[in-house]
């Protein structure tokens, strides 16, 4: 692995026209979030784009099972929740076996952040056409919001799309239009009470965006993507009952090449004060020559204050992604030209100045790196399937036998994962400083879908 390597570019701008293009989305890995959206969008694709663009390995040592659990049970406790030919089980690190909590038709599920409620949405043929809640227990299930329900308010056939929680109340989603075997996106907003059962639509569609809550739960900012080559890009914040909405940022449409929008990802200072978010050229994806630049901005919420840090040269699938302290980025970068196969993973201030190559890949085998929880520690696909490397910023990247698949930190020290997807496949935690594993259950589902939380007891 070679040390960093200090490489120069133009200073930072104070203004930027980006006029670049990139190869298609096959061309290159894309990062963790991006996947995400695309996967909620693009269902179909979604057990392509998770073996091939999710899979992630580990330190240089031979991992083995433990039969000692590996997670201090005293003072924590671990959930997990998956999906199993259509039906949703969990399992708790406290002595009982897994268990199914609803049958038939399940997608996807979302732990609450205490982890006593389980969200999950349910649909035939993996379409998620509703909302349902239950407890651990599998008891008090409901079926948050219908597709019937939807349907009359907006007139359409809908999906559901992006589901976050607030705190272990508080639901907040959006849905699509299924249309062709893909989901468009109506940039809506609901919020639902999974104790009172309450369920509102928030905004109408057009009007909200995907959905990121500030850390101190008191905002949502929502990314609006606008049409392509039309000013009409929006970053909106609102309060959590949508009383108060501000529009802070407009910025021009994106392509992504494809018929689904391109949604501009947003990190939140600590403090809930800020905004920072990388904002391409309408056309980078049609082209990467290495040396367009992509601008770096901060907003501010308080006096609107709209002020470009910076901007780096960094590719479409592998923009900006600030570390929790909001002092380093992360980006990736294509060598030379459009019809070179390698890409360098850059690590820079906040502004993108002071960039160094922390390390290099080849297209299809190398992924942008992705910030572990609150800490200066990163993970990148870089080699065979189901390797990742973990890095931060002044030292060397390290790497562990464990083959990964569809990684989930729940802190810098402990991953749940899947083997090698497979016709069965395990469902495993990690820790990653002894590198001893153990298994959660094996599974048999087309690709691993779960969800995890580390909470204390």
């Amino acid at each position: 692995m070679p040390e960093p390597t200090a490489i120069s570019y133009p200073p930072p701008a104070t203004h930027v026209r980006v006029v670049a293009r990139l190869a298609s989305l096959e061309s290159l890995c894309p990062d963790s979030a991006l996947l995400r959206r695309l996967s909620a969008i693009c269902y179909p694709l979604m057990a392509l784009l998770i073996l091939s663009a999710c899979t992630l390995g580990f330190p240089d040592n031979q991992s083995t099972q433990n039969d000692v659990p590996i997670v201090d049970v005293n003072t924590t406790l671990l959930t997990v929740t998956w999906v199993e030919n259509g039906d949703l089980w969990v399992w708790r690190q406290d002595g009982t076996r897994p268990q199914i909590i609803a049958s038939g038709g399940v997608v996807r599920p979302y732990l609450a952040p205490d982890a006593q409620h389980i969200a999950f949405t349910r649909g035939s043929e993996g379409r998620p056409l509703a909302l349902w809640s239950a407890s651990v227990d599998g008891s008090s299930a409901w079926e948050v919001a219908s597709a019937n329900r939807i349907g009359a308010v907006q007139a359409i056939q809908p999906a559901l799309l992006d589901v976050q929680w607030m705190d272990e109340n508080i639901l907040y989603f959006n849905t699509a239009r299924i249309s062709e075997n893909a989901l468009m996106p109506q940039n809506d907003l609901w919020r639902a009470n999974v104790h009172t059962r309450e369920i509102n639509q928030l905004l109408a569609p057009g009007d909200g965006g995907s959905i990121n809550i500030s850390p101190n739960r008191q905002w949502i900012a929502l990314v609006y993507p606008g049409n392509y080559g039309v000013q009409d890009g929006r970053i909106r914040v609102i309060d959590p009952l949508a009383q108060s909405r501000d529009d802070i940022f407009f910025f021009t449409g994106v392509s992504s090449g494809a018929s689904y929008p391109f949604f501009t990802p947003v990190t939140w200072s600590p403090d809930s004060s800020e905004l920072y978010l990388a904002v391409p050229d309408k056309d980078l994806i049609y082209g990467d020559d290495g040396t367009t630049p992509v601008a770096l901005w901060r907003l501010t919420l308080d006096n609107r204050d709209r002020e470009v840090l910076g901007a780096v040269p960094a590719s479409f699938f592998g923009l900006p992604r600030w570390s929790a302290d909001l002092t380093k980025i992360l980006y990736l970068r294509r060598l030379a030209s459009a019809a070179n196969n390698q890409f360098e993973l850059i690590i820079a201030s906040q502004d993108g100045s002071n960039p160094a190559r922390y390390d290099i890949g080849q297209v299809g085998s190398f992924g942008l790196a992705e910030w572990i929880a609150d800490s200066p520690t990163f993970s990148y696909v870089n080699g065979e399937p189901g390797q990742i490397w973990f890095g931060r910023p002044g030292s060397p990247a390290q790497s562990v036998t464990e083959r990964i698949f569809a990684p989930q930190f729940l802190n810098t020290v402990l991953v749940v994962y899947a083997t090698e997807p497979a016709q069965t496949f395990d469902l495993r935690y990690l820790n990653l400083q002894t590198t001893q594993w153990q298994r959660i259950a094996s599974i048999t589902h087309p690709i691993p879908v779960f969800d995890a939380r580390l909470t204390p007891r």
